[in-house]
């Protein structure tokens, strides 16, 4: 296996993307169609991120004997992983409120609005998840 990679960067990273999973779950209630699309994405990144980790362990994988350069392969598109789900994180935590079901009236209203403004950026994560998620099948 290379020194450049191990399995506890998949682990890092999949617990990033779970965690993300988790939040966005919570607030995926009343949200737009793509929002849930991406919740869903996060769902099946977290799960690929397990199966790299756990191919990493096993000496005698596919993957471990493809060699280095399919090696370092993997690891550059895991950091590309890792940069779309920190910005995805970021936006996160910029639009957390967007969730909050006890708001009412015209908050609520404002949120629905804020939700369709909201829906093209969240599109736009969406398809670099599910794109990084699609590489990864490649490998």
């Amino acid at each position: 296996m290379s020194p450049g990679i191990s399995v506890g960067d998949f682990i890092a990273v999949g617990e990033l993307a779970w965690r993300l999973y988790q939040d966005c779950y919570r607030i995926a209630r009343g949200a737009p169609h793509e929002f849930r699309v991406l919740v869903d994405e996060l769902k099946t990144l977290y799960m690929t991120m397990k199966l790299f980790g756990d191919e990493l362990k096993d000496p005698d994988s596919v993957l471990v004997k493809a060699g280095e350069e399919r090696l370092q392969m993997v690891k550059d598109l895991l950091e590309k992983v890792k940069q779309v789900l920190k910005g995805l994180n970021d936006s996160f935590n910029k639009h957390r409120k967007l969730g909050d079901v006890t708001r009412k009236g015209l908050k609520a209203m404002w949120d629905q609005f804020q939700w369709a403004r909201y829906a093209k950026d969240v599109d736009g994560l969406r398809n670099k998840v599910g794109a990084q998620t699609s590489a990864s099948g490649w490998l």
